[in-house]
């Protein structure tokens, strides 16, 4: 893969040491990370490799035990989900979260929070420049679900899109916010072929406009063609991080694939 020219000098997303414990079960165990803007970064592992555990925590979902995460310089451990987004990282879930009773477009509005700059009460009363902001988060809502895909499904409720669509009306929410980081956990799963392959060339052009992606996914060939940098976990601690012909070829790697146990001494 040719290197892409925007890729930041300095992390945009950094974590040292990250570790999470449920009771006495360490689902993440010292982990270091470092994803670049414009960048595509694979997180990838095996079923209970702490893939998810560690997504929720980057995200504010979950509480880590130790260790410490910056989100752009500033750091993000211990506050609160809603607040890791007011900063800038912003996530799909596994599950599709959407409100299907609400319309599609009502949907990308919920991410426009970030960026408010009325207050409550210009809001509630319906003051001149709250109806200017309004009128600007509509045409940016619509333009989001144009790059989606989703061009002229404003009026229709979410509920009713078909699974694809789904998947991508909760991307184009999260890109609302404006994020620096975009967290993507398993967004093809159920998809087939030519689902991921039309995914896989949004999220693309996600990463052409600068935006920087922790993609979880267990596709190895789409992670192999759309990654810049991969990362493997294995019961929760990073056993191989690197670019994705090396990462694949890697003994390893190779072996938490095929269920054998990974032992320190390995490799």
């Amino acid at each position: 893969m040719t290197q892409n020219p925007q890729i930041s000098a300095e992390p945009v997303l950094s974590c040292r040491g990250l570790t999470v414990r449920f009771g006495g079960l360490v689902a993440v165990r010292g982990v270091d990370l470092d994803v670049h803007g414009a960048t595509i970064h694979a997180l990838i592992g095996p079923n209970g490799a702490g893939k998810s555990t560690l997504i929720n925590c980057l995200t504010g979902f979950v509480k880590a035990s130790g260790g410490e995460t910056l989100l752009a310089g500033r750091p993000v451990a211990g506050k609160a989900a809603y607040e890791v987004a007011e900063l800038g990282m912003a996530r799909t879930f596994q599950n599709i979260r959407l409100f299907g009773g609400m319309t599609v477009l009502e949907n990308v509005l919920v991410g426009c929070h970030r960026n408010l700059e009325r207050s409550i009460l210009d809001l509630l009363f319906r003051r001149a420049k709250a109806a200017e902001e309004e009128a600007r988060f509509i045409d940016q809502a619509r333009e989001l679900l144009a790059f989606v895909g989703l061009n002229g499904r404003d009026g229709q409720l979410a509920g009713s899109l078909a699974y694809g669509h789904q998947r991508r009306l909760e991307i184009a929410r999260a890109l609302m916010l404006a994020p620096s980081v975009l967290l993507l956990d398993e967004p093809m799963a159920g998809m087939n072929v030519v689902e991921k392959a039309e995914l896989a060339e949004l999220i693309s052009q996600i990463r052409a406009d600068g935006t920087a992606i922790l993609l979880v996914e267990h596709d190895v060939e789409i992670v192999r063609s759309l990654s810049d940098r991969v990362t493997v976990l294995h019961h929760g601690e990073k056993i191989a991080d690197g670019p994705p012909d090396g990462i694949f070829a890697d003994a390893r790697v190779q072996s938490a694939y095929l269920g054998r146990e990974v032992t320190h001494a390995e490799g």
